[in-house]
């Protein structure tokens, strides 16, 4: 019996393997210039009982990579399901850094419907439901007290990274590529 595997995408500079050495956290922008990160993530690594943060943080879905605007290499890899150390739903962790990242397209297609039931004769009522529905979605408190408490998820989606341990093996890379990410 094969075991379950997942398709998971990451991009890192050149230069950095993916599947050898350490990761540095000291040499990311992320990291060095995201307000609240570093704390964020020393309390992912204790959580997970992950050592100096040895993980590689990757995209369930390809289309979900950042855009960034720096070349990087992209990484596409087949892992085996029981090695993702947590699933970890990404607006979750914005919220915690105080980010209002993009919301979930199953999210605005809700909020579409609604805003089409209700003001289906005037857009610009339609438009402005759409956009506070968006801000109260971020105005709300978490459902089970902090963040943290949403942070894992157990399945893939839009908007859900995979956290696998550092080095990654070998066997498990699919390709790598330069990539320019606009």
């Amino acid at each position: 019996m094969q075991e379950d595997k997942i398709e998971l995408w990451t991009i890192y500079p050149k230069g950095f393997s993916i599947t050898e050495g350490c990761v540095d956290h000291a040499k990311s922008r992320y990291y060095q210039e995201t307000p609240g990160v570093k704390e964020a993530y020393q309390e992912l690594w204790d959580r997970l009982s992950i050592e100096s943060g040895q993980v590689v943080w990757c995209c369930t879905h390809e289309n979900d990579i950042l855009i960034t605007g720096v070349k990087k290499i992209k990484w596409e890899l087949c892992v085996p399901v029981s090695e993702v150390l947590r699933f970890i739903d990404d607006i979750a962790w914005n919220r915690m850094l105080g980010i209002k990242c993009c919301v979930r397209s199953n999210m605005k297609y809700k909020w579409r419907k609604e805003a089409l039931a209700k003001y289906h004769h005037n857009s610009v009522d339609s438009k402005a439901y759409e956009k506070q529905c968006c801000e109260n979605f971020w105005k709300r408190e978490p459902e089970r007290g902090s963040w943290w408490n949403e942070l894992f998820v157990d399945d893939p989606g839009e908007a859900v990274s995979a956290l696998v341990k550092h080095p990654v093996p070998t066997q498990w890379v699919l390709s790598k590529c330069n990539h320019w990410l606009q």
